[in-house]
């Protein structure tokens, strides 16, 4: 993956941690929300794909404001993690507090969105 220019950057769309990118689909591609198709050969419909778990969706689902997509799962703030364990008074309460997290951490992470019944 090439690193994102600058300029670039104003396409993102942020959106619980995912940062979307416009695209359209040629070729066969589902949405992730709701099951549908993201492609068409000659007029595909405007999509949106999350750069770091590559999540697909259609725009309009972030458009009308649809609670369909959950957190992303890659995003993080390394910054304030550094933050939390500073308010450990000791090394070995850091420690503690890593370990307990990293038992907490799902080793499957759940899919990335939320399935609207029918």
């Amino acid at each position: 993956m090439e690193p994102v220019q600058e300029a670039e950057k104003t396409n993102f769309q942020n959106h619980k941690g995912h940062e979307f990118i416009p695209t359209l689909y040629h070729f066969p591609a589902n949405c992730d929300a709701c099951a549908k198709p993201l492609w068409h050969v000659f007029k595909p419909p405007p999509a949106l794909e999350c750069q770091r778990r590559h999540v697909k969706c259609h725009r309009d689902h972030l458009d009308k404001k649809e609670d369909l997509i959950c957190p992303c799962k890659v995003s993080y703030d390394v910054t304030s993690a550094r933050d939390m364990l500073l308010l450990a008074c000791s090394q070995d309460e850091q420690k503690k507090w890593v370990t307990h997290l990293v038992k907490k951490i799902p080793k499957n992470p759940p899919s990335g969105f939320v399935r609207a019944s029918p």
